[in-house]
């Protein structure tokens, strides 16, 4: 039986501070890696939460980090992380922990942040929140669809 290997990449930005970025890789310990052309430094993080559901609900997403300076020092300069932003990358490796093709990069939205003696904890949400029933509904015009059909027949090319 084979284990699964995945490295999550961590990109996050403070809504106070746009010009620094933190990088972040959670699988090659000690080492720093580069991921589409940016270089990742290794820190114990690991993620947990979905980012949908069936019924379309905006689900938080945790990162939980050891209660450690650079961790602490992210919240402090972020502004306990509100309006944030992370990029989430996960990609799959080999048995030789070597990249795959597979990957999936999510954005999400920071909306606050905890601690305790040993762990810190960044909760997120995602940048689209799921549209529900009472969304007001537009009314076709010619001004937002063009010249509309005066029969019921449509032809896609």
């Amino acid at each position: 039986m084979s284990n699964i290997r995945i490295v999550q990449f961590f990109k996050y930005t403070a809504a106070t501070n746009p010009d620094q970025t933190y990088r972040y890789q959670n699988y090659f310990v000690g080492e720093e890696k580069t991921h589409n052309g940016e270089q990742y430094q290794f820190a114990p993080f690991q993620s947990s939460g979905s980012l949908s559901t069936l019924t379309g609900d905006n689900e938080t997403v945790t990162v939980l980090f050891p209660a450690i300076e650079y961790a602490i020092r992210i919240v402090d300069q972020s502004g306990g992380n509100r309006q944030s932003t992370l990029q989430l990358t996960t990609k799959w490796l080999t048995a030789n922990s070597e990249y795959t093709n597979i990957e999936f990069t999510e954005t999400l939205i920071g909306i606050g942040a905890s601690f305790d003696d040993t762990t810190l904890e960044l909760r997120f949400r995602t940048v689209m929140d799921s549209v529900g029933a009472n969304f007001p509904g537009r009314t076709f015009t010619t001004e937002n669809t063009g010249v509309l059909p005066i029969s019921a027949e449509l032809y896609l090319r």
